[in-house]
């Protein structure tokens, strides 16, 4: 379309030049859109044929949200609420403002910006990159290449983009990389560290601010456990030690490589990654070599060789056979709690992850979670900016997160909502608010994380209890160094 225009507009100012009416070459004012110019009244060139389509800008006044399912209406009720208070001094544009909510989940801000060859860069830019990756033979585009061509076709207009936004705190550092976090007013980040937990805190920004509003907490791990096979859950080897005297066995839920990686961030191990411009792995952070490493690996040795001890694939309800292999206890996901009660049956039980015993010593059993966040986009236009702030302000208030609660058993993630009576004949509730002060927001892993952890418990299992420190540190550093300095092989 671009090419025709051009071709259009060449042959319309030869025709101008070779006439008796002269062409100004002064740039067009803002009434050459409304036929006062003398090009718009060519009837050879039509205003259609000179103009790309655009699409129609979205209402100035209009407020776009993306929530969870299930959230649209209350979301809304919220939002209208709060705009509507007479004592609002948000500011309001001629007509007020509308809010619209749809359900859309965040990932689709990722999903669209890493179809871009590099984030945040305009839809010409991407168009372009298409059409260069068009010209070069299919055998030499690279991935980034490739996926700027998909990218080009899937960018959203205007119109679709969100201004305020649900998502998992899993995608803050990624939504973060592409720009597309405002960050909190240092007024209402004082607030928010003052009446929230410190996990969810923690877990809306770094060291440089909040960037989300914490809602609620969404999922964690916890121990699931039948109570006529575990009656004591005050450590984790006593539980598994449990479902082995019984005949049963302790299962963790998914692959090898999470339990190993839980037992580290227990003893107070890092792993950190830093991501580059394009939402890839670009370093990481690691100290599993140190002298909490050694601690950690001897635990993980201890654990995970006991009788009683399983790990699976996928999911712990769906994995294994409760006929062939019955469970006594496992690690899951607190969303699996529905299935695991209907399977476990009336001796369900559901805790904390129980600490870790080192010696004497007993080590919190820390875990990585999942809360959910709202996030503001940004904007230019600074009354929409400051608004969408005050709704998400509203939208993780004490009656909304309560209302969540209510609804859903969403678990507020306010101090002063975490209240016995909120909590009274709620087993699970109970114990996801137990296990809240212990949890860590999630983090992107480098490419080949899940199979070096997986090498290196293979090694150690099979070195047996008789395994030489030198030798068991020998394992850290291999594994420290092949985490640290595997990235860049693994992005080139």
């Amino acid at each position: 379309m671009k090419k025709i225009c051009a071709m259009l507009l060449a042959a319309l100012m030869l025709l101008t030049a070779c006439s008796a009416e002269p062409y100004s070459s002064a740039a067009p004012d803002s009434t050459a859109l409304t036929g006062a110019s003398d090009m718009t009244e060519d009837p050879a060139v039509t205003e259609s044929e000179t103009e790309e389509p655009t699409t129609e800008a979205p209402p100035k006044n209009e407020i776009i949200i993306w929530t969870v399912g299930g959230e649209e209406d209350r979301t809304k009720t919220i939002c209208e609420y709060c705009l509507g208070k007479p004592q609002q001094t948000v500011p309001v544009p001629e007509g007020g403002w509308t809010v619209t909510v749809k359900s859309v989940p965040a990932e689709e801000l990722i999903r669209r910006m890493q179809g871009t060859a590099e984030p945040g860069i305009s839809e010409s830019e991407a168009e372009s990159t298409a059409e260069a990756a068009e010209s070069v033979p299919e055998s030499a585009v690279g991935g980034a290449v490739e996926g700027a061509a998909e990218g080009a076709a899937d960018l959203p207009d205007a119109g679709e983009m969100p201004d305020l936004f649900f998502f998992s705190s899993d995608d803050l550092e990624m939504l973060k990389v592409y720009g597309l976090l405002s960050k909190v007013p240092d007024k209402t980040a004082d607030e928010i560290s003052r009446k929230m937990v410190p996990s969810a805190v923690k877990a809306a920004g770094g060291e440089d601010g909040l960037y989300a509003y914490p809602a609620a907490l969404d999922h964690v791990p916890l121990l699931y456990y039948d109570k006529s096979v575990v009656s004591d859950v005050s450590d984790l080897a006593s539980v598994i030690r449990q479902c082995g005297e019984a005949g049963r066995c302790f299962y963790v839920g998914s692959d090898t490589a999470s339990f190993p990686s839980a037992v580290f961030l227990s003893c107070g191990l890092t792993y950190e990654t830093v991501l580059q411009s394009d939402g890839r792995v670009k370093q990481v952070n690691c100290d599993y070599y140190t002298e909490k490493g050694l601690t950690a690996a001897k635990l993980i040795r201890s654990l995970m060789s006991m009788d009683a001890f399983r790990t699976t694939e996928g999911s712990p309800v769906l994995a294994f056979s409760f006929d062939n292999d019955k469970a006594g206890a496992m690690i899951a996901a607190s969303y699996q709690t529905v299935e695991l009660r209907g399977i476990l049956g009336d001796d369900f039980a559901v805790a904390a992850l129980p600490p870790i015993l080192d010696g004497e010593t007993a080590i919190a059993g820390t875990s990585y979670g999942t809360f959910t966040m709202i996030g503001v986009m940004p904007n230019d236009d600074e009354d929409k900016l400051q608004v969408c702030h005050t709704l998400a302000a509203e939208l993780v208030s004490n009656s909304a997160q309560r209302a969540r609660y209510d609804a859903n058993g969403t678990i507020p993630v306010r101090t002063a909502m975490l209240t016995e009576n909120l909590l009274a004949d709620n087993e699970a509730a109970s114990a996801l608010v137990a296990q809240m002060p212990y949890v860590l927001r999630k983090t992107e892993v480098s490419e080949n994380y899940d199979e070096a952890m997986d090498s290196f418990t293979d090694k150690l299992l099979a070195g047996g209890a008789d395994m030489k420190t030198a030798k068991l540190q020998q394992l850290l550093d291999e594994l420290s160094a092949f985490l640290m300095a595997d990235v860049p092989k693994a992005q080139e």
